[in-house]
C-alpha cells in the first residue's frame, strides 16, 4: 500500500484492528472449530498418534496411587451418575444467586454437554490395561472425552457467570482458580484413568471450549436482541428495564 501522506494506511489499520477485535468472540469460535475438525480428520484417518502411548504411560507410572485416587475421583464426579447430580444442585444456585438469565445460560451449557457426550466422532479404541490401541467399537470410543468436554462446560460457564453476576471478593477469586485447576485437571486424570488417549482429551478441550465460548457469546448477544424485540421477555428473564435503542451486543460483551 502506498503512502500518500494523509495517514490512511494507519487508519485503515486501526479500522481492521478495531473490527477484529469486536470480532474477536467470533473469530476464536471459528478457529477453535476448525482445529476440531482437523484433529478429527486426522484420528479418523489414523491408529495412536506419535507420543500418545508414551505420554500416556509416562502420565500414568508418574502418578501413582494418589494420582490414580483424584482421577477416580473426577471421574466419577462427572460420569453419567455424577455429573446430573451435580448439575441439578447447582441450577437452583444459580438462579438464587445470579438470577434467571443466568440460569438460562447455565441450563443450556449443561444441555450441550449432554449432547456432546453421545456423539462418537471416530469410533477411537480406548487404552487397553496395557496402553494396546485396541479394536474399535462403534457407539463406544474414546474420541473425544466426554468427561473433559462437560468439565470445560459446566465449570467454565460457572466461572463467566461468577465473572460477570457475582461481587469481586477474594471468595469468588479463589473459587474461580478452584473451577480452572479442576477443568485442567481433568484432561491428565482421564489418561491415568487409561480411560483416554491424549489426542480424545484434546479434542475434549477443543470441542469444549468451542462450546463455551459459543454459549458465552449468546448469552451476550440474546439479552440485548430480546430486550430491543421482546421487552417484556427481556425484563421477565433479566429484571431490568429493557436497553435502549443506542445499546447493543457490542456494549454487552464489552463487559468481558
Amino acid at each position: 500500500m502506498a503512502y500518500d501522506g494523509s495517514g490512511r494506511p494507519r487508519k485503515v489499520a486501526l479500522t481492521l484492528g478495531r473490527r477484529g477485535w469486536e470480532q474477536r468472540w467470533a473469530i476464536g469460535i471459528a478457529v477453535l472449530a476448525a482445529l476440531v475438525v482437523a484433529l478429527t480428520l486426522t484420528v479418523r484417518n489414523t491408529d495412536l498418534l506419535p507420543g500418545e502411548r508414551s505420554v500416556s504411560r509416562w502420565l500414568f507410572e508418574q502418578a501413582g496411587s494418589p494420582g490414580e485416587a483424584v482421577s477416580k475421583v473426577l471421574g466419577v464426579a462427572i460420569d453419567t451418575t455424577g455429573a446430573p447430580i451435580m448439575f441439578a444442585v447447582m441450577t437452583p444456585i444459580v438462579w438464587r444467586f445470579w438470577g434467571r438469565i443466568a440460569v438460562v445460560t447455565f441450563v443450556l451449557a449443561g444441555g450441550l454437554t449432554a449432547v456432546a457426550s453421545l456423539i462418537d466422532m471416530a469410533s477411537r479404541p480406548r487404552p487397553t490395561e496395557f496402553f494396546a490401541f485396541g479394536e474399535v467399537v462403534y457407539g463406544k470410543g474414546g474420541y473425544p472425552s466426554g468427561h473433559v468436554i462437560s468439565t470445560v462446560l459446566v465449570f467454565g460457564i460457572l466461572v463467566f457467570l461468577l465473572r460477570r453476576y457475582a461481587v469481586p471478593t477474594r471468595r469468588r477469586a479463589a473459587l474461580v482458580w478452584a473451577l480452572a485447576i479442576l477443568t485442567v485437571a481433568m484432561g491428565p486424570s482421564r489418561l491415568v484413568e487409561q480411560a483416554h488417549w491424549p489426542a480424545d482429551v484434546t479434542g475434549g478441550y477443543l470441542i469444549g471450549l468451542t462450546l463455551l465460548l459459543s454459549t458465552i457469546w449468546m448469552h451476550d448477544h440474546t439479552v440485548p436482541w430480546l430486550g430491543q424485540r421482546f421487552p417484556r421477555l427481556h425484563s421477565l428473564l433479566t429484571g431490568d428495564s429493557p436497553p435502549g435503542p443506542g445499546e447493543g451486543a457490542s456494549d454487552q460483551a464489552a463487559g468481558l
